[in-house]
């Protein structure tokens, strides 16, 4: 079976037919689903689908809490045998979030939990997977090839509304399947410590079809809580996000719960600050870090970078040299590219776009034409985000592109004051931002949580110690204390609407 030939069902056969009575997914240590009962209930629920008149090309909404991760799983399988495109919904969305994607996605069935509720203003059909496979049990023959759309993935919202992304089949099997290194080949169990409804849901499906281990999913997404998996199943890897890292690291949960057992961590999603990455190796000492780096729109092309456990070098200060930003090089395929605003590549060192490229059929976005849609002469695929490369050929991540702010002419990357804001003591969390240029000159804006309520510095105090740390004309000019930061489901600071709540005189 050449690759190119695979589609996500493909991936579910092989491996129910390799290992029918292996645990592909287990639900906070309780429930769990084998590969032959994936691939005979998805089968019986593709039926159920075809029934209720789903065609080739349909686009199905899949609406779960985060403790529905068993039928999620055989919804979406099921859907995509049907022919239809999956479009990943939770019920722990912003009402406003949910009825967006739906109407953006043209979702006109919604796979739900038995007695789940729908989306305010939906009138299409929706069942619960036990509906939908009641009474077909035979196999299902999908006919679906690796160009169908298997997927509507959304960008992340953070400073503009989501897009919407068209993903074909061989998009997300490519690389996959056929491998004689699976992922985490070492390891029994996986924890997957992703929200449902987001990219990383439908990357966790995957990861059940081609990993080694088991993948632990919870109906508690919480760092306590995933510190308690840990600790009573003996995980061994761990994928996250850098926002449960942090709260890992604040709670102190290592000091709590036996987290030993784990010996590989992946890291994605947003920017790690060298902070996080520290707070990782301190949390996970017997583990390796990998920070990986990709977008929605040009995913499976990645960079990654390894580094060692703390156990191998216990230095404090590992994470404070300039390694401490890499992303890594490109990987299985992967190519990296750095260009100026007339697409003419930069040399090293030099802060340009990041395009990525792979040999993967392209995604692209939904509604306009795949052949031109965020996609650049020789299929580069513009991330969104600004970066630089070393004479080595590591990658660096500036900031995105839409969240940087500029000063007197200078690009001034926001991570770079959110991880310098996090070194003080008193700060828990931070968010920086851009304000409307009024002529003050200072657009830059942060958004700050303490660690405790008493414990505020003035801003006099607040300033000097970024003096140490940040140019004169990267020191916010505007901040505001508040008890949380708005983040999405995958984690990341909502900086659109920070700058509209600053805007609108409610911060």
């Amino acid at each position: 079976m050449k690759q190119l030939r695979l589609t996500v069902p493909d991936l579910l056969r092989l491996r129910a037919d390799r290992e029918p009575e292996r645990k592909a997914l287990i639900l906070d240590g309780h429930r769990s689903l084998t590969f032959a009962e994936w691939e005979r209930r998805s089968d019986s629920a593709a039926r159920g689908l075809r029934q209720q008149g789903v065609h080739r090309g349909d686009r199905l909404g899949l609406l779960f809490s985060d403790g529905g991760w068993i039928e999620y799983a055989i919804g979406c399988l099921a859907a995509q045998k049907a022919g239809a495109a999956t479009v990943h919904l939770s019920a722990g969305m912003d009402l406003s979030q949910l009825a967006y994607r739906v109407r953006k996605a043209s979702v006109s069935g919604i796979i739900r939990q038995a007695d789940g509720p729908v989306p305010p203003g939906y009138h299409g059909w929706s069942a619960s997977v036990e509906t939908l496979e009641a009474g077909y049990p035979t196999a299902f023959d999908d006919g679906i090839g690796p160009l169908d759309i298997a997927d509507i993935a959304f960008t992340s919202g953070t400073t503009n509304e989501p897009k919407a992304i068209a993903v074909p089949h061989g998009n997300l099997t490519y690389g996959r399947g056929e491998s004689d290194d699976p992922l985490f080949p070492e390891e029994k169990i996986l924890l997957s410590a992703w929200r449902m409804g987001t990219n990383a849901s439908q990357a966790t499906i995957v990861s059940a079809l081609t990993a080694n281990p088991s993948v632990l999913v919870t109906a508690r997404p919480t760092p306590e809580h995933f510190a308690a998996l840990i600790s009573r199943l003996r995980v061994g890897a761990v994928m996250l996000s850098p926002h449960v890292a942090m709260g890992l690291w604040t709670a102190r949960l290592s000091e709590h719960y036996d987290l030993t057992s784990v010996h590989a961590v992946g890291i994605g999603s947003a920017p790690v600050l060298p902070t996080a990455r520290n707070a990782l190796a301190m949390t996970f000492r017997n583990a390796s870090i990998a920070v990986m780096y990709s977008s929605a729109e040009s995913s499976p092309a990645f960079t990654s970078v390894i580094f060692p456990s703390w156990a191998e070098h216990k230095d404090p200060h590992f994470f404070t040299g300039p390694m401490a930003w890499s992303v890594g090089r490109p990987r299985a395929g992967t190519e990296v590219a750095v260009a100026g605003g007339h697409g003419d590549p930069l040399a090293p060192n030099q802060v340009g776009e990041v395009r990525l490229r792979s040999p993967a059929p392209s995604r692209w976005y939904d509604g306009e034409p795949a052949a031109t849609s965020r996609v650049f002469r020789g299929g580069w695929i513009d991330t969104g985000d600004l970066g630089y490369h070393d004479a080595e050929g590591s990658l660096y991540l500036f900031d995105r592109a839409s969240d940087a702010v500029t000063v007197d002419g200078k690009r001034v990357s926001t991570p770079s004051i959110e991880e310098a804001l996090v070194q003080h003591p008193a700060i828990l969390d931070a968010a920086v931002f851009g304000l409307p240029d009024d002529g003050s000159n200072q657009p830059i804006a942060a958004a700050i949580v303490l660690r405790e309520p008493g414990s505020r510095p003035t801003l006099d105090e607040l300033r000097a110690f970024l003096a140490r740390r940040l140019a004169a004309d990267e020191i916010p000019g505007t901040v505001y204390f508040m008890g949380s930061i708005p983040r999405n489901l995958m984690g990341k600071a909502l900086k659109g609407a920070l700058c509209n709540l600053a805007t609108s005189g409610l911060l």
